[in-house]
């Protein structure tokens, strides 16, 4: 079974799973150089495809893993500028 697995959030990542191994992982920001790049991970995908030589037709399954957004909004890009007191008081209990 091949499994392309996408996340589109802190930083835009793919990976390829055969048969329950990890063959390739990626993050987007390697090919843009553009720190936690955000968003689908297009050049990622391509890029562990290629390496594992697989091609998209044969996916059995992607797999979508975000807590921004549902799957519908990954293709957009986000800009990743945050301030730290918004996120604070989201991710812990004070």
């Amino acid at each position: 079974m091949i499994l392309l697995g996408i996340n589109e959030d802190h930083s835009g990542t793919a990976a390829i799973i055969i048969d329950g191994t990890v063959i390739a992982c990626a993050s987007e920001e390697r090919f843009t150089r553009l720190k936690n790049d955000m968003g689908y991970p297009k050049k990622a995908i391509d890029s562990v495809l290629e390496i594992a030589g697989v091609s998209g037709e044969e996916v059995d399954y992607a797999l979508y893993a975000s807590l921004i957004c549902a799957p519908l909004e990954m293709r957009l890009k986000r800009s990743t500028t945050f301030k730290i007191k918004d996120y604070i008081p989201k991710h812990f209990n004070y």
